[in-house]
């Protein structure tokens, strides 16, 4: 028999001391990236003892089989109950318990470890032992008490429907050492443990005091205590740690769920000792009250040095302040930060010393403060600030004279002894007010190296962006010079610098500008111009793979200039693109050829999938230096993609032909980006502008078509409408023209849904002919991965009945030597009988296959559930008939259920 009580106290956003919880009733209040502590206070008592006969005169309940011929330490004996089960009361192998068996004039008692058990029947070695030896040529009167407890304390914290061990955002186990980690332990604080609680045996009174006598002479406590023990839960709302939190929002997002919940369960060696706790969470949103689709300003995080402090909005008394991190959504998975606790880092305080956040490239700090509004909880945030405070100096963006267009790199260097490999990150600011912000950014990885770098270096080569056309910086001796490179970034081999082609602000995508009240029509620089109207200021900050944060020199972008200050120009487009269903061809027609000079031509085609960035699908370039005087080629370069290929004769001036083969890529939206640029070398160091062009072009791809429609089928072959209810749930897996695997949640409104194979007849009730199987997915399927807990619903016309169960068992010989059997363990089996009529129905079993549990609704079958859970697909029958397809589908449980009974 078990006798237990949990209690819990918790520690959320709302308070900073423990307030007690009852998970039925009550909520955790959860802001983002805010710390919470369970405390689980577990009072638990695992006995057999006589439940039958007279007071201090009970009926015997077990009886000694075998013993090692003494009662002394280190002796063994068997023992048999009487109608009962010891693991279904609770006791398990390597348990230490005290055993008694008291009578009425003396009693035996001893300290004990079981190290046999099946099903009545279990083997002990005593430890120590007390008393008079027992009597074992009669039924006994046995009391066993468990005085150790082996739980494994397994919490897990996640958001909407996510459930199961693992992260959804690591994949990793919540139990495992790294990021997304909960804390569980044992408190050794005398504080927490529930108050002390004593067990009376129910049989016994005038002798409970002497067996309480024996057993504290044998342990050094009373054996009828309860055992006690605080159970602490500690992690952080790691949900909000992503690359694209929005501090400063005001405007609900449906990236991550209101509702979470902490899941905590305490796995014993035996079922009937394991205990399963769920602590519902309301995660807050930036600003956002509650619930409610209401929202507070942001509030100000101001560092100054080692210090920092949080300003609220107007209006707004916070309960509570904490300045936290957030960051990149790579950090998630990482082993070297040992928890959620560790990833989030919270500090309690409207101010105080900022703290030292070390290797986490890219990472902010961000102030979080919780209060009430209008009765509703909120979190208001802050603004980021770099948590690696930036250093000035080291990291320079060298200006250029003349015109910049899109995607055009400037070069930047920062200088610092031996450099280290790994992912650089640079960030692009735009000052407003007085601040920076960051509106772009762009990854460096020094995994990708460039063996045969053009033009040539003795530096380490890498490229992750595009093929850069680098403009030089702009000291009087180099004027409107520019180099073409098949590589982004160069690290020196033991040096003491870093060189970076940084593409100036190129998107066509507007950034989020904070606090905007107007926003601006694109990422590019000229877009920002227009939108101030005026110039505009940027600088670039610098993660190193380290950990270190480099902020650069301030570079200021007019719109009203004399004629070479550094500035943007607009797009500009002459070449004449014609598109066909195979391929898209952009040309620029022959110009007259000058009759000397040296000439320099960059031509660069890239594809992107829209919207365009910086890391392109396929790309190409093609560079050009040529003596038009002497009809020499000084110098020649060519590269890329087969797929995009670039024509230009030897001395062809201005003219290209750029050929794009659709049928390369996979269907999709993309666009194409041609950069040509033509410069003339008037002598070493003083070049002139002849040409420039910067234009996109957008395309599709589209999707291969179905394969053609059959005859149409005589009336009785008529296709079948799958009968639905209106506003029914519906989920499905679908692959997309990439072939990728992607999922959908939505409710029927229409007799058809896009990517489900499948025609509905929305109806008042589904008929009782039908049955629905929910497949429950995770992993990969036909070798590509699916979305987290991805589910396909399908329903069919058939019936699902009970079969012959799998099951295991064990045959022993008993004491009166008669062989016996236990049913150690069995799994319900299912066989469900489908009639397919078409082939969208086959193609939805053929994907169930796949699934790693499903779950079957059940309309037509009294004698089983309307709903069975957790089936595993065991194998799948197909018969054709001359009008349908007769499936016949094997399940059983996935999990397998303890019986552990006596055939008798």
């Amino acid at each position: 028999m078990i006798v237990r009580d949990f209690s819990f106290d918790i520690i959320d956003s709302t308070s900073n001391t423990y307030q007690p919880f009852d998970p039925r009733t009550d909520t955790l209040i959860l802001a983002p990236l805010d710390r919470y502590k369970i405390r689980i206070k577990d009072r638990y008592f695992v006995v057999i003892e006589p439940l039958q006969g007279n007071l201090d005169d009970p009926d015997p309940n077990a009886f000694v089989t075998a013993y090692s011929g003494g009662w002394g330490t280190g002796d063994t004996f068997s023992l048999n109950l009487l109608g009962h089960d010891f693991e279904q009361e609770g006791f398990a192998v390597g348990d230490e318990v005290f055993v008694a068996f008291p009578r009425a004039v003396d009693i035996w008692g001893g300290r004990c470890v079981v190290i046999g058990l099946n099903g009545a029947s279990a083997t002990f070695r005593i430890v120590l032992a007390l008393g008079i030896v027992p009597n074992i040529q009669s039924p006994l009167r046995a009391v066993i008490i468990l005085l150790s407890d082996r739980s494994e304390i397994k919490p897990s914290f996640h958001f909407g429907n996510n459930s199961g061990p693992n992260s959804p955002l690591s994949a990793l186990p919540f139990t495992s050492p790294h990021a997304d980690a909960t804390r569980a332990y044992l408190s050794t604080d005398p504080a927490d443990l529930p108050p002390s609680l004593t067990y009376n045996l129910q049989k016994y009174a005038d002798l409970e005091p002497t067996i309480v006598s024996l057993g504290t002479s044998l342990l050094g406590y009373s054996p009828l205590d309860f055992r006690r023990r605080a159970i602490i839960i500690e992690g952080t709302q790691l949900y909000a740690y992503r690359t694209n939190l929005d501090s400063l929002a005001q405007a609900p997002t449906s990236l991550y769920s209101l509702d979470g919940r902490v899941e905590v369960l305490l796995q014993a060696p035996v079922p009937v000792r394991d205990a399963n706790l769920t602590f519902p969470c309301l995660l807050l949103h930036p600003n956002r009250k509650g619930r409610t689709l209401n929202f507070l300003n942001p509030g100000t995080l101001t560092i100054s040095g080692s210090s920092y402090t949080l300003t609220p909005p107007s209006g707004f008394t916070p309960i509570r302040s904490v300045l936290a991190v957030t960051g990149r959504d790579s950090d998630h998975p990482r082993p070297d930060i040992p928890d959620s606790l560790a990833l989030t880092n919270p500090v309690t305080g409207a101010s105080g010393s900022v703290p030292t956040i070390a290797n986490r490239p890219g990472a902010d700090f961000v102030g979080v403060m919780i209060g009430q509004d209008g009765g509703e909880w909120v979190a208001v945030m802050t603004n980021k600030e770099p948590a690696g405070a930036p250093i000035s100096g080291p990291f320079q963006v060298f200006p250029h004279q003349g015109p910049i267009y899109r995607y055009d790199s400037l070069q930047a260097e920062l200088t610092k002894p031996n450099p280290p490999y790994g992912t650089y990150i640079i960030q692009t600011l735009l000052k407003i007010a007085g601040s920076f912000v960051p509106i772009d950014e762009i990854e460096y990885n020094t995994t990708y190296g460039v063996t045969n770098p053009y033009p040539f270096t003795s530096f380490l080569s890498f490229r992750t962006n595009i093929y850069s056309l680098c403009l030089e910086a702009a000291p009087a001796v180099l004027i409107r010079q520019w180099l073409p490179t098949n590589y982004d970034q160069l690290v020196q081999v033991a040096g003491f610098k870093s060189i970076f082609f940084v593409p100036v602000p190129a998107r066509r995508q507007p950034p989020a500008i904070p606090s905007a009240l107007t926003q601006p029509s694109g990422g590019y620089g000229l877009d920002l111009n227009n939108w101030v109207s005026g110039p505009i200021t940027l600088k670039w900050r610098l993660f190193t793979p380290d950990g270190d944060v480099y902020d650069s020199n301030e570079l200021t972008f007019p719109t009203t200039y004399p004629g070479d200050t550094m500035r943007f120009a607009p797009d500009n487009q002459l070449a004449t693109i014609t598109e066909t269903a195979t391929q898209i061809a952009a040309q620029r027609f022959f110009t007259a050829v000058p009759d000397s000079g040296i000439f320099h031509t960059y031509i660069r085609a890239i594809c992107f999938t829209r919207p365009e960035g910086y890391k392109p699908v396929i790309q190409s370039m093609l560079y050009a230096k040529e003596d038009f005087r002497d009809g020499r080629v000084l110098d020649s370069h060519a590269e890329g993609s087969p797929a995009i290929v670039i024509n230009r004769p030897a001395f062809a001036f201005r003219k290209y032909t750029i050929i794009l083969d659709k049928t390369s890529i996979p269907p999709g939206q993309y666009t194409l980006h041609v950069r040509n640029s033509v410069r003339k070398q008037q002598n070493f160091n003083v070049w002139s502008l002849e040409e420039d062009e910067s234009y996109f072009y957008d395309f599709s791809i589209p999707a291969p078509p179905e394969p053609p429609a059959g005859p149409p089928l005589a009336p009785d072959f008529c296709v079948p409408k799958i009968p639905a209810v209106a506003g029914e749930s519906w989920e499905g897996l679908y692959r997309d023209e990439n072939g990728d695997w992607q999922a959908f949640a939505t409710t029927l409104t229409t007799c058809h849904l896009a990517n489900y194979c499948t025609c509905f007849e929305l109806v008042s009730e589904v008929p009782s002919a039908y049955i629905d199987i929910i497949g429950y997915f995770r992993g990969a399927v036909l070798g590509m991965p699916v979305p987290t807990n991805a589910k396909h619903k399908a329903r069919f016309i058939g019936q699902i009945k009970r079969i012959a169960d799998q099951y295991e068992s064990e045959s022993f010989v008993s004491s009166a030597y008669a062989s016996e059997d236990i049913v150690r363990a069995y799994s319900e089996r299912f066989e469900i009988e489908l009639l397919i009529f078409d082939p969208c129905q086959l193609s939805h079993v053929d994907l169930l296959k796949f699934a790693e549990k499903c779950d079957v609704v059940n309309r037509n079958n009294r004698l089983l559930p309307t709903e069975i859970r957790n089936l595993k697909f065991e194998e799948v029958n197909i018969e054709n008939d001359p009008k349908y397809a007769r499936v016949r589908i094997t399940l059983r449980r996935v999990k397998w259920r303890d019986e552990y009974r006596r055939n008798v």
